[in-house]
This record gives C-alpha cells, structure tokens and sequence, in this order.
C-alpha cells in the first residue's frame, strides 16, 4: 500500500490489487478493453474467469447455459467515474460526458458481462444493499 496514504482513515483494514502482466497482477488490457468497463466490472469478470477455471465449468453444454446465472455484489460501481463525470458536469463540459458513463456505474453491469462472456442465459443478480450485500449475494 505504498501509492497511498491511508493514515487519516479509522479503519486500517485495506487490499491494493497489482496491476501487470506478471503471474499474480491484473492485466488491465485482458479485462479493460472497452470503453463500457469500468475498472470494477475488468475486476468482477477477471474474478468470474478464475471461478469458473477453478470450478472447471468453462465447459458448459449449450442445454445448460440457461440453468446458470450469475450474482455479483457491490457497493458502488466507478466511484472514480461518477466523481469525474461530476467534475465536468461542475466546469459545465456537458458535451464531454461520456455516452458510457451510465453503463460504466451500474453495479449489475458486472454481471451482466460476466453472463455474456460466458452465455450465462440463467437468472441474473447484482445486490447493493450496504452491509448486507455479502449475505444477499450468497
């Protein structure tokens, strides 16, 4: 957590995820490749796709993709985007606010790309619902 300072915050409980494309860090150009995915949905479908290898269900029987759906939880989708959206909407540089932007914020967007990525055709989740994401989600 070197990049960042966190002493003025109570809470000292964190996660820094290393960007790369080392064995370990995540290769922003293997999930980020889309001017629709913000960096909260490269981190869901990046997660999806490590799931699924470990569950060994990349192989899925055309019949089956509707008997499988997705469920992610969140908080918030792209706090950085919704705070730059809101610079510009401040300066008044309308015109430059994305058309994506709405779609990059949306929390059951992750979802919805992990169950395109893969043909997922069952139900599909996304709970934002505070503290009680986590147990909803499940």
């Amino acid at each position: 957590m070197e990049s960042y300072t966190f002493d003025q915050l109570s809470s000292k409980v964190a996660a820094f995820v290393p960007h790369g494309t080392n064995p370990g860090e995540f290769d922003e150009g293997l999930w980020l490749n889309s001017k629709a995915i913000a960096k909260f949905i490269g981190y869901a479908l990046c997660a999806a796709d490590e799931a699924l290898r470990d569950a060994d269900w990349l192989r899925t029987k055309e019949e089956e993709k509707e008997r499988k759906g997705v469920t992610i939880g969140g908080g918030i989708g792209s706090i950085s985007d919704i705070a730059e959206a809101a610079q510009m909407i401040c300066e008044k540089r309308l015109r430059r606010l994305s058309p994506f932007f709405i779609p990059k914020i949306l929390v059951n967007m992750a979802s919805g790309h992990v169950s395109m990525k893969y043909g997922f055709q069952g139900p599909n989740h996304a709970a934002v619902t505070a503290c009680a994401t986590g147990a909803q989600t499940l």
